[in-house]
């Protein structure tokens, strides 16, 4: 299979995903950072884009064990939540073999994470909480809270993304330039 089709595979099985959202009314939950991921996994395939790949693969790498770890608490399992989780993990690994790493991906996953946060603050009710971003960021919440929350989410979530990098190098050949 191309790499393109593979693309369009990863964006269909993210629109089945979506569409069990859509109908019951939670289109909120596509902005959970794991489903954009398999969007962006799906998108740097289709694209033949080495670093959109390898952001997607790098947030579900950081994410996959944090939502195992929700459901372990009781969350609730979607089936149609391994297409992403699951099924985006590995085309995110097919598109790592067949289009490299790009170096200095981690920090770029990390403001592109940051984006997607103040993006789902923006546009989610807090009831949702999607990405915890209301959990993490109360409304009500000085700024020296904001900014004490911020660091303590961004500097250990950069680490691990740092993490994935090197440990990716490990088995990744470099992307073309």
């Amino acid at each position: 299979m191309t790499t393109r089709t593979l693309g369009v595979v990863g964006l269909g099985l993210y629109a089945v995903h979506g569409a069990r959202h859509v109908m019951v009314r939670q289109p909120e939950h596509l902005l959970w950072l794991c489903n954009v991921a398999a969007v962006v996994v799906g998108a740097g395939l289709l694209l033949a884009r080495p670093l959109l790949n390898a952001i997607g693969l790098s947030w579900l790498i950081v994410g996959d064990p944090l939502w195992l770890a929700d459901l372990a608490r009781g969350g609730e399992l979607l089936p149609t939540s391994l297409l992403t989780h699951g099924a985006g993990l590995v085309l995110g690994f097919v598109g790592l073999r067949r289009l490299g790493l790009p170096r200095g991906t981690w920090w770029r996953a990390v403001v592109a994470g940051m984006v997607l946060l103040a993006v789902t603050r923006a546009v989610t009710p807090a009831v949702a909480d999607v990405n915890l971003v209301y959990t993490l960021w109360p409304p009500a919440a000085t700024a020296l809270r904001w900014a004490l929350a911020t660091v303590a989410l961004v500097v250990p979530g950069a680490a691990a993304v740092l993490g994935v990098e090197w440990a990716l190098r490990r088995v990744a050949r470099p992307a073309e330039a």
